[in-house]
């Protein structure tokens, strides 16, 4: 039944152009540039951080900020750490 059908939007050609209004597109460029520049600057912290000899992933996160001790870092957790 639908293999007899025809499909009459073949013919539109869209492109990535026209697509988009020019205010959507530059949004979008704006957001996967901070996302890249985000994820930059993630790497190098984690690159400091891992070749300082005195810091301890498991000690930071597991035994300080995991306040319930079950093994998970929540919201509350770090709630808790701040506003202690």
């Amino acid at each position: 039944m639908l293999g007899s059908r025809v499909p009459v939007n073949t013919q539109l050609e869209k492109t990535y152009i026209n697509l988009f209004a020019p205010k959507t597109k530059e949004l979008y460029e704006q957001v996967w540039k901070l996302h890249f520049e985000a994820e930059r600057l993630i790497e190098y912290m984690r690159g400091k951080l891992l070749a300082n000899p005195f810091f301890d992933l498991n000690k930071s996160f597991y035994q300080d900020l995991d306040t319930d001790g079950d093994g998970c870092v929540t919201q509350q957790d770090v709630s808790l750490k701040i506003a202690n």
